[in-house]
């Protein structure tokens, strides 16, 4: 954003001592950054810097830098000790605050409710004591301050609120800067249509002599600059009557019933050059055509042979005439005799073709949509059948997959059984080796029985006690009984 126009200063030096600061609205927390400060601005120029950038007018702004103290008017930037990069404070007078943070924050309702309008039931320490120019004055005012403000920030909506109510479009600040003027430096170009329809004026201009159009393009804005444009240029368009008593030219003075060439005998054409001296006379805009169009006399020929139409023949005369109003005899056409044929070959090898008639044409764009429609049911039908193929296989491949899978676990099942009764085999004879040997009566070799293999195979109990030893138990206890006693308990 450029700085407002003041001292004129050497475009080396400005370039040079150019720098940014920051400007934070104290009642709004809004920070607006100005590119072109220079040491030798007053702060004056920074404050109507500032009108551009925040929408305030200059007489409500109070600036200030390291403390709360308001910086003069009359002094520079350097005088403040203003460096590059630092932030200043912006406050407003107290009884403006309310009105700034509605309209910043966008809350319509809340602004209408304070002063913008007449008559309003909106009061103040001051306005009761009043008269009623002075509360007018007032209120006006308040309303052009809201306006600034809200077309400085693109609000469309509070903008046309406010206009609706009665705020005056074209009222400018101390500087004559209006609402178009600050929405041109911000680039708004909806706000821009909205107040030129308004009524707001786009030829006013400010203190410096400028005018939005030209605010606009000293900030860079183009687009807006194009909005600005067009409607001046319409409202000057509005302004121009157009010249009547015109005088004619000569060629245009000519009715193409007067003839004004001349054919030879061999397809020449020859144009009377009727125009003035200093006029363009490199072309023969109203001279006829040299004869019938290649086409024209294909479809003539056409019509004769085919269809015998006599009122198409006498149009297609009619038309010929046209081409010659002077009465000078057209190129003759030899036409053949009328047959029925479906074609005829013509002179010079070329064969023309009976037209087709409205049903012939309609029934082939049919059949062509037919063709088209079979294609595609073929196409979708191939599709279906190579998608069932695919499942198909998919089908089979999980199929043959499954079979495999299950084939293999079983033969894993079988390999970890065998495993563990080898284990179970070679751990039972391991208990075996550490237990006794069980002997017969005779002293011989005991033969192993299925219930002794198995207690064999169930290894020791968790006390480390073969199982095998119950049984050897059972079977001394079984011995030592007497015979007889054995008989009674079987």
């Amino acid at each position: 954003m450029g700085p407002p126009k003041g001292r004129k200063r050497g475009p080396a030096e400005r370039e040079k001592n150019l720098f940014k600061v920051q400007v934070k609205l104290i009642p709004t927390d809004e920070v607006f950054t100005l590119n072109q400060i220079h040491n030798d601005m007053k702060i004056s120029e920074l404050k109507e810097y500032l009108e551009f950038a925040t929408g305030l007018p200059t007489h409500i702004q109070r600036v200030s830098y390291l403390d709360e103290g308001e910086m003069l008017d009359d002094t520079d930037v350097r005088s403040n000790d203003i460096v590059p990069g630092a932030t200043l404070h912006l406050r407003v007078w107290p009884m403006w605050t309310t009105l700034i943070e509605a309209v910043a924050g966008n809350d319509i309702d809340h602004v209408m409710m304070l002063g913008v309008t007449n008559p309003t039931e909106y009061r103040s320490p001051n306005s009761d004591y009043m008269t009623k120019r002075a509360r007018k004055a007032w209120l006006e005012e308040r309303a052009s301050v809201a306006l600034s403000m809200a077309a400085n920030r693109g609000l469309e909506k509070m903008c046309l609120r406010l206009i609706q109510s009665g705020a005056d479009v074209n009222s400018a600040t101390q500087h004559g800067r209006t609402a178009l003027h600050i929405a041109s430096a911000q680039g708004h170009g909806n706000i821009v249509d909205l107040l030129l329809e308004k009524g707001a004026d786009i030829d006013a201009e400010d203190d410096y002599g400028e005018t939005s159009l030209s605010i606009a393009e000293r900030f860079g804005y183009k687009s807006c600059g194009r909005h600005l444009f067009l409607f001046h240029w319409q409202q000057r368009a509005k302004k121009v009557t157009p010249a009547r008593n015109i005088p004619l030219k000569p060629h245009q003075k000519t009715d193409s019933l007067y003839p004004v060439w001349k054919r030879g005998g061999k397809a020449q054409l020859y144009v009377a050059q009727l125009d003035s001296p200093g006029e363009y006379e490199g072309t023969g805009l109203g001279a006829p055509k040299r004869g019938m169009h290649p086409s024209l006399q294909h479809k003539l020929i056409r019509d004769r042979v085919f269809n015998a139409n006599v009122e198409e023949s006498s149009r297609h005369e009619s038309e010929e005439g046209d081409y010659f109003p002077d009465g000078t005899d057209s190129m003759k056409i030899e036409l053949p005799p009328i047959h029925t044929d479906q074609q005829i070959k013509m002179r010079g090898g070329r064969v023309l073709k009976k037209p087709d008639t409205h049903q012939e044409w309609l029934q082939k764009i049919k059949d062509a949509e037919e063709k088209v429609n079979e294609e595609k049911r073929k196409l979708r039908e191939e599709q279906k059948l190579k998608r069932l193929e695919e499942e198909e296989k998919k089908k089979e491949e999980n199929e043959r997959l499954g079979y495999e899978r299950w084939l293999a676990q079983r033969q894993q099942e079988k390999a970890d059984r065998l495993s563990r009764t080898v284990t179970a085999t070679s751990r039972s004879r391991r208990d075996y080796t550490d237990r006794e040997d069980v002997e017969t009566e005779d002293g011989g070799p005991q033969t192993i029985g299925a219930l002794r293999a198995y207690l064999r195979s169930l290894g020791r109990t968790k006390t480390g006690v073969p199982y095998e030893k119950w049984l050897n138990d059972k079977e001394r206890e079984v011995n030592a009984l007497p015979v007889g006693k054995l008989k009674a308990q079987a």
